[in-house]
């Protein structure tokens, strides 16, 4: 059998610091994509709802209108099906932008039926399974983190997590990572590579 050599961990309290960075920089690791594709899926939805509530008239006498004739928001409400909704504009790299509307804006009412309705339970379905994913991800590494205290144990049962900790290393020493069945499910939630040599 073939021993991976891996490099020493000098073992590091892991501090709740280091655990919400662990957690942040490897939610960002396998939702980071994800993120973005929701954030234009939004900036789609809202420009429906910006094109419906200001006719192409309308829009053209704002694109012409100095700065300080209009307002200039980030995001946009309507009332869909009896429920407010307020979603935001996004450029493509995922950042907020604005558009124009009168300085006295007005909000539109839309039937849950209506192409606009239709629109918004797709994005707030998509949305909504984007968070519980999201929930269900943050609990198993929060659960593998919480249960041990070093940095240098934390590697022994995910050897995985590596990458993502802004640790101490030196020489290095054949890999004896424990089996640990919810490592390897975790490993596989988030498509990190693992190390097939054991």
């Amino acid at each position: 059998m073939t021993v991976s050599a891996k490099p020493i961990i000098l073992s590091e309290k892991l501090t709740t610091w280091k655990k919400e960075r662990i957690v942040k920089d490897v939610m960002k690791y396998k939702f980071s994509k994800v993120d973005l594709e929701l954030t234009q899926l939004e900036d789609k939805f809202s420009m429906e709802v910006y094109n419906a509530t200001y006719t192409k008239e309308e829009r053209q006498l704002l694109s012409s209108l100095p700065e300080n004739f209009v307002k200039l928001v980030d995001s946009i409400s309507a009332n869909i099906a009896g429920c407010w909704s307020c979603t935001a504009f996004y450029n493509s790299l995922g950042e907020r932008r604005k558009v124009r509307v009168p300085a006295i804006f007005k909000t539109m009412t839309f039937d849950g039926s209506s192409a606009i309705g239709l629109a918004g339970s797709q994005f707030t379905d998509k949305a909504r399974d984007i968070r519980d994913e999201k929930g269900r991800v943050s609990a198993n590494i929060r659960a593998i983190l919480n249960s041990v205290t070093t940095t240098k144990k934390l590697v022994e049962i995910w050897p995985e997590v590596l990458p993502f900790l802004n640790t101490t290393t030196h020489s290095s020493v054949p890999n004896r990572a424990l089996p640990v069945i919810r490592v390897s499910e975790l490993n596989k939630m988030l498509g990190l590579p693992v190390d097939e040599e054991v």
